[in-house]
């Protein structure tokens, strides 16, 4: 018996609910991978449209493809010509019925989450189907045949051909005009950049069956395709504005900017691997208005610019460097080099602190010794990757001035999420947040908390402390030792007043006038203590010449250095840059953790996955609930009740639980806090006496070893991340996917600190159970010492909403009591929306009636008549009364699998 392929490649079906979907069979992409060299292949599509006398013709013109052993039921079929297949073009045929809007067309059944649905009103199958053919697949068709013989109104027509041409010599004519076709097509697309090859073309398929759902009123844009994944960055027209600023700063010519700009935009779109589509396109689609903008707000810089002629320049030097691009075969990055080391001359006199002056397009995020930034997407185009350690990239000198000394950057990897260290801020209370560090550092061992951060953010003394660990590269032991000593140096003393003591030799005791004197002295110095002090300590700490972002002459020989990323916390009140200008960053907004939230959003907006999170408080104030007796006119007046309530801004604990109550359930595991109640501890920031006391709330506190202990699992586990070997396809089905765990940063050092803490062993988990060992050092590359385990997981679909995400939207539906049951391999629990047992039905096998109760969505349920909800709200209630016998059933589990159980922590 002969094997049969299914050809089929798109087909319209009905979903349950009866709305219409396009499943795609995933052909296309099938067909490709059987090219030899799908990357150096340029497939044209020829579409073949009728009924018996089209697969006639198709069996005369294509002999080799044995057309009547592979059908399909489907609508739209897809092959390829065998005789082809191995060309430098090879030729896809598709074939279907004519499109008719008057034929009743028979769908599919298919079942939930099958298919992409269809949000087109009014719409018959038929004109889907026509609507499929006209708005998607005639985009990448080359060549289009329609056999009129198999029209129904040509009927004089076909017994014309049928009575003076044979069938043979009918289909030989029909090929040598596609074949003719074909060439003149493929030539013209060769000529337009229009030829994608089989990679691109399921890409840009893809792109378009999205597009083509999503309207049909607006054409499919090739260039807006290639760029869906990787849009033009949002501060591009800022960016170039302030490269025009500070080149006008350093007298550098129109033309010069004008043709380094060409440069940077042509590196940022003919990336490797990317369709070479026509430049003048994609300048005009993509570049034009941003240049158009930056131009026209730099036009008092320049009295006599007139940016139409700017512009057109810059799309004149875009068009040149295609013309090397694609004749020569050079890299956009290479060209980009060239050029700046052509114009080094001129461009080693500009700096900037906000851009990154090799691309022009990102924030600068590293600074080389010469002053001149480079961001992260720039580290890994123009420097060299180190060997044995992840994405840590080399770069050998710069581009603008030539400056020959390294820099060392860490790049995160794309599928791994930033793992945060927040530091509240909280004057000489931040002795507490390096006591748990120093416990954290216990468990992190033989790694120090650098190697396992990736950006660092500290309001007030927490700020100091970020610098010292991350800008200053201090262990923890002698960060804590350098803050004892500066706190001590910075609050030794108060501002002095000589009118206290007058007034106590004249009156012998405290004025309270004295005391006013004292606060109206402190007022004038915007500060009790001495600000010179303060800049002394500051400056003795961390260097004279220390920056915080950028090079100075105190840092070391050698390669420059670019590690996690750190940042302080401050205010400033716009438009003056005077003394008194910069205000304290904890007393604006005392929480670093929501704004290392933000600040790592900025920096990593693609970044994958939840991030981690260690928020480091200062201490917990405790309120005083009892009522005095009798007032105090000064103690309790409003002046001292306003003070209190303006210092409790430096609270943050309540800040912490507003800002974790909005993380979704799923990834609140990865954020920790660390923080102690003050007690009968001095409240205030500048107790220098107290310091030793708040380290001791620290080491008492019950449970502080295994909190820190907890924070430094998660810390370390972090620098693992997950590589695919290949991207999955598209299905609503369960598939399994194969990659690699890699480890970011000493992996060495990271395994050992892990077995440290887990002696027993670690696996790698996920909700579908055990997926691999853990591997530990047997991992490492003996070569290059770094770590790779190969596993294979079961994944769900790539739009698989988790049942606890389902149970929530259930629990939306007109306030009813909703619990979701769900099924497992190895029991079965109930995940309850609220703790309502006050009406269990009396049928005690709704159960069985209502098998399928978590496939329901919310969606599905606003569409429920109302005799279903009625049901519906029955069947959810009855399943409280089982909660309790579940609920032991998922505290067992819970300890014996964590990853497998699904259950809500918030459950009563």
């Amino acid at each position: 018996m002969q094997n049969s392929i299914d050809i089929g490649w798109l087909d319209v079906g009905t979903r349950e609910d009866s709305t219409f979907a396009i499943q795609d069979n995933g052909r296309l992409r099938r067909v490709v991978s059987e090219l030899c060299d799908q990357d150096n292949q340029y497939p044209s599509l020829c579409v073949f449209l009728g009924g018996k006398t089209k697969n006639h013709a198709l069996q005369h013109l294509y002999p080799l493809n044995n057309i009547r052993r592979h059908e399909s039921k489907a609508p739209i079929k897809l092959r390829y010509d065998v005789a082809s297949l191995q060309s430098r073009r090879p030729v896809l045929l598709a074939d279907g019925d004519i499109p008719n809007t008057d034929k009743l067309y028979p769908t599919v059944a298919l079942g939930a989450g099958v298919g992409h649905p269809v949000p087109w009103n009014n719409y018959s199958a038929a004109k889907i189907l026509q609507v499929l053919w006209s708005q998607l697949i005639f985009v990448f068709t080359d060549v289009v045949c329609i056999f009129i013989d198999d029209a129904a109104c040509l009927e004089e027509v076909v017994h014309f051909l049928d009575n003076n041409f044979s069938d043979i010599t009918r289909s030989q004519r029909i090929k040598a005009s596609i074949t003719e076709q074909v060439d003149a097509i493929s030539s013209f697309r060769q000529e337009n950049q229009a030829r994608p090859n089989g990679t691109h073309l399921i890409a840009l398929f893809q792109s378009a069956l999205q597009h083509t759902l999503n309207g049909v009123s607006h054409p499919f844009d090739f260039v807006k395709a290639t760029r869906k994944d990787r849009p033009v960055s949002s501060c591009a027209e800022p960016h170039l504005a302030h490269y025009l600023e500070i080149g006008h700063r350093a007298n550098l010519p129109l033309s010069g900017l004008a043709a380094t700009i060409s440069s940077a935009l042509f590196m940022d779109h003919y990336v490797p691997q990317m369709l070479a589509t026509n430049p003048r396109m994609v300048f005009g689609t993509l570049y034009r208005s941003i240049v158009t903008t930056a131009y026209h707000s730099s036009k008092a810089l320049w009295p006599d610019l007139c940016p139409a002629k700017e512009i057109d320049l810059v799309e004149f030097h875009f068009l040149r460097l295609y013309k090397r691009f694609s004749e020569n075969a050079v890299s956009s990055a290479n060209l980009r080099k060239e050029q700046l080391k052509s114009f080094s001359g001129q461009l080693c006199r500009m700096r900037s602190s906000r851009i990154c002056l090799a691309c022009l397009l990102q924030s600068a995020q590293h600074v080389l010794a010469c002053g001149h930034t480079v961001c992260d997407r720039c580290a890994q185009i123009f420097g060299s990757p180190t060997s044995g350690l992840e994405y840590q990239f080399t770069i050998k000198g710069c581009l603008y001035c030539l400056y020959q000394r390294p820099l060392v950057v860490d790049v995160l990897p794309p599928t791994m999420s930033p793992a945060i260290l927040a530091i509240d801020g909280g004057g000489v209370r931040g002795v507490i947040p390096l006591e748990y560090l120093l416990l954290v550092q216990e468990h992190l061992r033989p790694c120090t908390i650098q190697d396992v951060v990736d950006l660092a953010i500290g309001t007030s003394s927490g700020g100091l402390i970020a610098l010292g660990l991350f800008a200053m590269t201090w262990d923890v032991a002698a960060c804590s030792e350098r803050f004892n000593t500066l706190a001590r140096r910075i609050f030794r003393e108060r501002r002095p007043s000589i009118l206290p003591l007058l007034l106590r030799q004249m009156l012998g005791f405290i004025s309270v006038f004295g005391d006013m004197a004292k606060w109206i002295r402190w007022l004038l110095h915007d500060s009790c203590y001495d600000s010179q002090v303060f800049d002394t300590a500051l400056k003795s700490a961390f260097g004279e010449r220390r920056r915080i972002f950028g090079a100075s002459r105190e840092d070391p020989r050698g390669p420059r250095r670019s590690g996690p990323k750190v940042g302080v916390s401050k205010s400033y009140r716009r438009g003056s840059v005077g003394i008194g200008s910069f205000q304290d960053g904890g007393l604006k907004y005392n929480f670093a953790g929501e704004i290392a939230n933000q600040v790592s959003l900025q920096i990593w907006p693609t970044a994958m996955g939840s991030t981690r999170m260690l928020s480091l408080g200062t201490g917990k104030a405790q309120s005083n609930e009892q009522t005095p007796h009798f007032r105090h006119v000064f103690r309790d007046s409003f002046v001292r009740r306003g003070f209190d309530a303006w210092m409790s801004t430096m609270e943050t604990d309540s800040d912490w639980k507003k800002w974790r109550g909005r993380l979704n359930d799923s990834v609140k595991s990865d954020t920790h806090r660390l923080d102690v109640s003050l007690g009968n501890a001095p409240h205030a920031i500048d107790a220098v006496e107290a310091m030793e006391d708040y380290r001791d709330l620290v080491i008492l506190q019950v449970g502080s070893g295994r909190m820190a202990r907890d924070a430094a699992t998660t810390l370390l586990v972090s620098r693992f991340f997950f590589v695919v070997d290949s991207l999955p396809e598209d299905t609503a089905t369960a598939f399994w996917c194969r990659g690699s765990v890699r480890c970011k940063g000493p992996a060495r050092m990271v395994i050992l600190a892990l077995e440290n803490l887990y002696p027993d062993g670690l696996s790698y988990v996920s909700d579908c159970g055990l997926i691999d060992k853990f591997g530990g050092l047997d991992s490492l590359c003996p070569s290059c010492g770094c770590y790779s385990r190969s596993i294979s997981l079961l994944a769900h679909h790539l739009e698989y909403t988790t049942l606890k995400a389902k149970a929530y939207e259930l629990a939306k539906f007109c306030d009813a009591d909703v619990y979701l049951f769900v099924n497992h391999q190895r029991g079965s629990f109930v995940y309850n929306s609220v703790d309502d047992r006050s009406w269990p039905p009396n049928d005690k096998n709704l159960e069985q009636q209502y098998p399928n109760l978590e496939r329901l969505n919310f969606s599905k349920m606003e569409s429920l008549p109302e005799s279903p909800e009625s049901n519906l709200s029955q069947l959810t209630r009855y399943f409280v009364t089982r909660l309790e016998h579940f609920r032991l059933l998922e505290d067992l589990y819970r300890r014996m699998d964590p990853a497998n159980v699904i259950a809500d922590e918030e459950a009563p």
